[in-house]
């Protein structure tokens, strides 16, 4: 009497993966970190600041454990932020002030075609890897760009598409605020 429950045969065994997988990360690209500009001021002591800038109008304590300091000018601000006794951020909308290698006003079509733009940034922290995804908003009114070991976000007037202000930073305070989607690795 034959039994309906046979044991079924899979298929031979594959001895040779039928796609192999990648085991590192595809290298992400960056541009070099700017030569001149503001965002030169990032990792630059509080002195380097006070010879630079002068005293700031006022100081503003953050709840992430650093300071503010503001510089209110009849073009806009300047706001360099200190931990510590360094810049870890630093932000204007001040057309005045240099903000190589972008310029305030700049069109939303020239940043596209000179900077290098991904929808996913990668931030490298000792052992630990973050990656930030931009959705199709951030990526028309606020870009994040990669440069060497310094990020800028981008902020775009939704109404005129020009840049209205700009904010560099380094990687750890960038992982601090997460103004993006993060998934840690």
């Amino acid at each position: 009497v034959s039994s309906q429950t046979e044991l079924l045969e899979g298929p031979p065994s594959i001895t040779k993966p039928v796609v192999e997988l990648e085991t590192s990360m595809p290298s992400e690209q960056f541009l070099p970190r700017p030569a001149t500009g503001i965002s030169t001021l990032i990792g630059k002591t509080s002195k380097e600041i006070l010879e630079t800038y002068s005293t700031p109008k006022r100081i503003d304590p953050s709840e992430y454990g650093y300071e503010w300091w503001i510089y209110d000018t009849d073009n806009g601000l300047l706001m360099v932020s200190m931990k510590g006794n360094r810049v870890n951020q630093i932000y204007t909308n001040n057309s005045e002030i240099d903000i190589a290698p972008f310029v305030v006003g700049e069109p939303l079509d020239d940043i596209y075609r000179t900077t290098v733009l991904g929808q996913e940034i990668t931030v490298e922290i000792g052992d630990n890897i973050y990656i930030f995804a931009m959705n199709e908003q951030d990526l028309h009114e606020r870009i994040l760009v990669k440069y060497d070991n310094l990020y800028a976000q981008l902020y775009i007037d939704h109404e005129t598409n020009q840049l209205h202000s700009v904010r560099f930073l380094d990687g750890e305070t960038l992982v601090l605020h997460k103004p993006y989607e993060m998934q840690f690795i």
